[in-house]
């Protein structure tokens, strides 16, 4: 029975002693040191909140290096929780004795040498001092069994033994856990809080409303700066700033020149002149967005100050984003307008679709003004953390009132395209078809094939111009919902960033975003265009004949310069002309009916250059 008894009361002792954590610790072989004092940082740590600076003890690490320790671990409190309800004296004096316990040396007339031990600080001070500063589990946590990224000292439930026997001391030498808020304090003021670098500190009372000003708080006094150098470090953003800028005032002098070449100097405007020209504007307006940012300064215009960036109470900001949505949504409208006439007129050689440009004009405005004044009422256009324009904010005004129009445009020119192509195939195979059947086929076989190919060969600028604004708007498209659909994992690399912030890792520190080539490359699309359109359209021997029968060159003071030149050029090689134009005259001499034969094809292609060209019945 007794035995029994001996054995049930043992059970119940090693079910408390499990349940309350307790058990014998090894002797580590520390020592008792006085405390060398927070250094030169300037900010207070430890100073005035430990119980007995004049013997902290230090086992495995030196004083320093357990400084380092503690500063990451309050630089993380701060970052996580700048709040009087975490950084407060209270904690510190916990944290400070979690770190630097008080040393006792045990000493007595049986051991053998001095022992220091260390006062462990109680289990439930270190979790109150984390659940007031909101740490999560996974960050620190208090229990040993847990491996968070941070790792705590070790923490009792109420003491700890040691079994001193090998030093001539008792088997079961037992130390209290110590309660840190009972330590009196020589200051009672309250603990300075800032900012770890990049950080900027903003206190404030209304941190909601801040948001919606463009101040991004990582905790309740710290925001991001703006740029986010996080992301990437100064100088890169400067490089985007300065693609955006530069590409811009380009795209803008060629976009001008074109509408100058083929809305003014033009002496007479046809249907394909007219949609290439209302194009033509839809592009301008996206390069005049992007200037109108380098005029103000692109930082300064999606960061009006280093603490924030550009909402929509910043006007330059929401007259850019406006600008650049309105006039992206007329471009791309005109730009499948443009492609349906490519196909059709390929499709039907020598007709048009009859609908005059007037009602597409008023169907472009509509649709780019539906989609725009809403989100511009709405106060959608903003900067963001990321960006290098002014543009929708909400992922669902940016999906209804861009993608979704975007998405049909581009499909709708998917299938045109593929149309096209296909049409392409069908006049190169007939045209193989008809080269190689006998002498017998017919003329008006012939006719319609050289016809076709003709006008064709009219089509490939065009053709170029659709496929180089489908690629530039494709990626804009496909950039924007992979950055969407990746918030989720940039918003996850905030506690590495924070940790890495905490351990004063400053700039080498990163947030995940999107990378630097593809915000460069999405800032070289938004802004190229006007330069891919100026090297298809002007660069043209039409484009040329307008200008040189334009009345800035044909008039009494440039004329006769022109002239100059001309003969200048023409007496320098007079010879080699003379040589050549004989050998020309006679070998038209004798080609005779040949070329009567072979005048049918260039007659077919002067026709369609000029019905492509010079004849028109269509008025606005």
């Amino acid at each position: 029975m007794k035995l029994k008894l001996f054995h049930l009361i043992s059970f119940i002792s090693f079910l408390i002693c499990c349940t309350y954590g307790q058990e014998y610790l090894p002797v580590e072989g520390g020592k008792c040191e006085k405390y060398i004092g927070d250094g030169d940082s300037g900010k207070r740590i430890c100073n005035g909140y430990l119980a007995n600076p004049d013997s902290i003890y230090v086992h495995n690490k030196t004083q320093q290096e357990t400084l380092n320790d503690l500063r990451i671990l309050i630089n993380l409190l701060e970052i996580n929780d700048p709040s009087k309800e975490c950084i407060n004296p209270a904690n510190y004096k916990i944290i400070c004795a979690m770190m630097f316990p008080e040393c006792i040396e045990i000493n007595g007339i049986n051991i053998t040498k001095p022992i220091a031990l260390p006062i462990y600080t109680c289990n439930s001070f270190c979790k109150e001092a984390l659940v007031t500063c909101s740490v999560p589990n996974t960050i620190a946590s208090c229990d040993s069994g847990k491996k968070p990224l941070i790792e705590l000292p070790y923490t009792p439930i109420e003491w700890v033994k040691y079994n001193l026997s090998i030093y001539g001391g008792i088997d079961d030498y037992r130390v209290n856990c110590t309660d840190p808020t009972l330590i009196i304090s020589d200051s009672s003021s309250e603990v300075e809080v800032g900012c770890v670098e990049p950080l900027i500190k903003r206190l404030t009372n209304d941190t909601k409303g801040d948001l919606k000003k463009g101040y991004f708080y990582v905790n309740s006094q710290c925001v991001i700066n703006c740029p986010v150098t996080g992301m990437h470090p100064k100088s890169v953003w400067n490089e985007i700033f300065k693609i955006s800028d530069v590409l811009s005032s380009i795209s803008l002098a060629c976009t001008l020149i074109l509408l100058f070449t083929f809305g003014i100097l033009n002496p007479k405007l046809n249907r394909f002149d007219k949609k290439n020209l209302f194009f033509i504007v839809g592009v301008f307006g996206m390069s005049v967005s992007g200037v109108l940012i380098a005029a103000n300064g692109s930082e300064k215009t999606v960061c009006p100050t280093p603490e924030r960036y550009a909402v929509n109470t910043d006007r330059v900001c929401v007259a850019s984003g406006f600008l650049v949505h309105f006039s992206a949504l007329f471009a791309i409208q005109w730009w499948t307008i443009g492609l349906a006439d490519v196909y059709y007129g390929i499709k039907f050689v020598g007709k048009k679709i009859k609908i005059k440009v007037r009602y597409y004009l008023l169907a472009t405005l509509i649709i780019s003004l539906a989609f725009t004044l809403v989100p511009l009422g709405t106060g959608q256009y903003q900067a963001g953390l990321s960006n290098v324009m002014c543009f929708l904010k909400d992922e669902i005004y940016q999906s209804m009132t861009f993608f979704v129009p975007l998405g049909i445009c581009l499909t709708l020119g998917t299938i045109l395209m593929i149309l096209v192509m296909r049409e392409i195939y069908v006049i190169v195979k007939s045209n193989s078809t008809s080269s190689s059947s006998s002498s017998s086929s017919s003329f008006s076989s012939k006719s319609k094939s050289a016809d076709s190919i003709s006008y064709l060969k009219l089509q490939i600028k065009p053709m170029l111009n659709i496929i180089l604004f489908y690629f530039t708007f494709l990626y804009i498209f496909l950039f924007v919902r992979v950055v969407n659909s990746r918030y989720e994992e940039y918003q996850d690399s905030a506690i590495p960033y924070m940790l890495c912030l905490a351990k004063g890792g400053g700039d080498s520190c990163r947030l995940k975003g999107p990378s630097a080539g593809s915000l460069g490359y999405f800032a070289y699309c938004l802004r190229i265009y006007g330069i891919y359109l100026f090297i298809i359209s002007f660069l043209s021997s039409r484009t040329i004949k307008i200008w040189k029968e334009s009345i800035i060159l044909n008039n009494a003071f440039v004329t006769p310069i022109i002239k100059f030149f001309d003969s200048s050029f023409s007496n320098r090689f007079s010879s080699k002309n003379t040589s050549t134009t004989q050998n020309s005259t006679f070998n038209n001499n004798n080609s005779g009916s040949g070329t009567s034969k072979g005048g049918n094809s260039s007659a077919v292609s002067i026709n369609l250059e000029s019905r492509n060209y010079n004849t028109d019945d269509d008025d606005l």
